[in-house]
């Protein structure tokens, strides 16, 4: 995979997490938890939070093509499981869209082992305030 496309999408996701919303009081900190030979997994460490028992965060994909999709999970910590809030993807051509979550985006599902998700899911529950 070639670096400029991993800058240019590195640069999209920075000014998309500027103008979301959702967790933008503070200045995003990617950290790589997955590096696959087609994608890219990285979490912003700034964005971990608490909410009542469980945790939230954003995490985001860079595909090889230049797409970016970027993801705002709640975590479970306690019955290792994770639910989605919101899912956006950006394409290479800098145009961007949420999408929709599933039907059964609203329940919580449990996390794959030896998977990314898994990785999301131990950096995000062993995060230390």
């Amino acid at each position: 995979m070639r670096r400029e496309k991993w800058t240019s999408s590195a640069t999209v996701l920075l000014m998309l997490c500027i103008a979301t919303p959702a967790m933008a009081a503070s200045e995003p900190k990617w950290v790589i938890l997955d590096s696959g030979v087609n994608t890219k997994t990285v979490i912003d460490e700034a964005s971990i939070v608490s909410v009542g028992r469980n945790r939230q965060a954003r995490n985001a994909r860079f595909n090889e093509d230049g797409s970016v999709v970027l993801v705002y999970q709640y975590y479970k910590c306690e019955s290792r499981e994770v639910r989605l809030a919101q899912f956006f993807e950006h394409a290479a051509d800098g145009s961007s869209k949420e999408i929709p979550l599933p039907k059964d985006g609203e329940r919580w599902i449990p996390v794959p082992p030896n998977s990314a998700m898994e990785r999301l899911f131990e950096f995000v529950c062993s995060y230390k305030f």
